[in-house]
């Protein structure tokens, strides 16, 4: 306080003197503040080692940084820290939470069902805890046969083995529901999950703790809006309004939203499951490893299949003309070097669903791609974001008038310090093309946001457990850690 200050509100100005003693402690702390880098915002007793250079938001959805607008169109975020110290929150307590111990008819014989009775058709695989088969490592990184809709299982998996769960329900602060009803949709019997449905909510309800409005969290696997049909009315069940479901994807149509009768349903929207898994030890970094700019030899990456399922995805696809099937990126630039011929500055590899032959090559292309284009599918949303963002590769997503996406996190995650975000009038009405956009990027904001992406990606990823490192804490958040600060922050626990 300054000493003028001080006279103003009747105390001595001798009194806010310092000794030497308190002036030199004062002069250390502010060393140790000023070398010791910026802190974010966390709930765990522990902060990251380092600075991300990344903006965060703090409680109140304040951002750090101002949105501003490149000549070519694209919103991107201005980042003014420059080295200032961020002020670091006090720390909340780890919560503790209970799981429901469910008869094995609610996940175990549901994931029977998808993994093998189905799998032929589904191609599910749920080894590991819901992460897969493992394809390949490569160093902390670990790819695996991860499908899109397992985080029903991955959730419940991980949460048996982290360091949140308590089997004393009198002292946990969060209740976790372990059904599998959304994965339940494969199995084609929707009659069936009404019934389940009930069933499970009379368990829950046997014990006093959901009555008594204690914190209540499930996972979802697929999208809502595909849980609140007609169909599959899972989410139409009035008593899903007391439970907080962790899903892949919110429905982005507000006035949809509505109309299903989800406007207050709560959700916490988090990661697709990723092909890639973190092995996270106590000596990792926070930024994952993966190659640089320069051994990035294709400008524009497209993983997608070659369903044309909208009109907006169409003009995507049309606009890159080379296509590659099965084909890993060393092969592909072989046999154009034998011609003569360059790596093309745009291409599409074909990933169709169930079809084996990209699983193992996928992530080693985007890790030989600039940027990721994540054109909307059958929903906003896809896999192949957090795919991309795995690998190093900045994801491309396009803004629709008529959608209000909410992403994994943006409530401390700032998506436009690693992401490019395009209006979706330029390539439908102005018929601009996509490579023309994205080279106007300038090379200082790519480098930018390509080192941003590696400081996220731990946070968007669902970590893989190294047998040599399980008894270390993990040193870094990842996806389980970012679902419970949410869960914290929505009930303020």
């Amino acid at each position: 306080m300054h000493c003028l200050s001080a006279k103003v509100q009747g105390r001595r100005c001798d009194d806010m003197l310092l000794t030497r003693r308190q002036r030199k402690r004062l002069w250390l702390v502010t060393i140790v503040a000023l070398t010791g880098g910026a802190f974010l915002t966390w709930t765990r007793e522990e902060t990251f080692p380092h600075d991300t250079g990344l903006q965060f938001t703090d409680d109140s959805g304040t951002h750090n940084t101002h949105a501003t607008e490149q000549p070519s169109g694209i919103r991107t975020r201005s980042v003014e820290d420059k080295g200032q110290n961020r002020q670091m929150r006090t720390a909340k307590k780890i919560p503790k939470v209970y799981i429901y111990s469910l008869p094995p008819k609610f996940n175990k014989d549901i994931e029977t069902c998808v993994n093998v009775h189905n799998r032929p058709y589904l191609c599910f695989h749920l080894l590991n805890g819901g992460l897969g088969k493992v394809i390949y490592r490569e160093g902390e990184m670990g790819v695996f046969y991860t499908h899109q809709f397992s985080l029903e299982v991955i959730l419940h998996n991980q949460l048996l083995q982290s360091q949140y769960r308590t089997m004393n329900p009198e002292e946990a602060d969060i209740f976790y529901i372990p059904a599998y009803l959304g994965m339940f949709f494969f199995c084609n019997r929707p009659k069936t999950m009404e019934t389940l449905q009930t069933e499970m909510f009379n368990i829950v309800n046997a014990m006093p703790y959901l009555k008594q409005g204690k914190p209540h969290i499930s996972t979802l696997a697929k999208i809502e809006r595909e849980q609140a049909t007609s169909e599959y009315p899972l989410l139409q069940n009035s008593k899903c309004r007391d439970v907080t479901y962790i899903v892949i994807e919110k429905e982005a149509s507000d006035w949809y939203r509505k109309a299903l009768g989800l406007e207050n349903q709560r959700v916490i929207v988090a990661p697709y499951p990723s092909y890639v898994h973190q092995y996270n030890s106590n000596s990792a970094s926070q930024a994952i490893s993966s190659p640089g700019l320069g051994a990035r030899q294709v400008l524009i990456f497209l993983a997608a299949s070659d369903r044309r399922s909208n009109p907006f995805r169409n003009i995507i696809l049309d606009q890159i003309p080379q296509k590659v099937v099965d084909t890993t990126y060393e092969i592909f630039a072989e046999h154009l070097h034998v011609q003569g011929k360059d790596v093309p500055q745009q291409v599409i590899l074909n990933t169709e669903e169930c079809h084996s032959g990209h699983e193992n090559i996928t992530i080693r292309w985007m890790q030989k791609s600039v940027f990721c284009l994540q054109p909307p599918g059958d929903s906003p949303t896809r896999k192949s974001f957090y795919d991309s963002i795995q690998s190093g590769c900045i994801p491309v997503i396009f803004r629709f008038v008529d959608q209000n996406v909410e992403y994994p996190f943006q409530r401390v995650l700032n998506y436009t310090d690693f992401t490019v975000t395009i209006d979706s009038v330029r390539i439908e009405t102005r018929q601009e093309l996509i490579l023309d956009i994205l080279k106007e990027v300038p090379q200082n904001e790519v480098k930018r946001l390509h080192l941003n992406v590696l400081k996220v990606a731990r946070m968007l990823q669902y970590s893989a457990i190294d047998s040599n490192a399980s008894d270390q804490p993990r040193a870094h958040k990842d996806a389980l850690d970012m679902i419970i600060q949410e869960v914290q922050h929505m009930y303020d626990i």
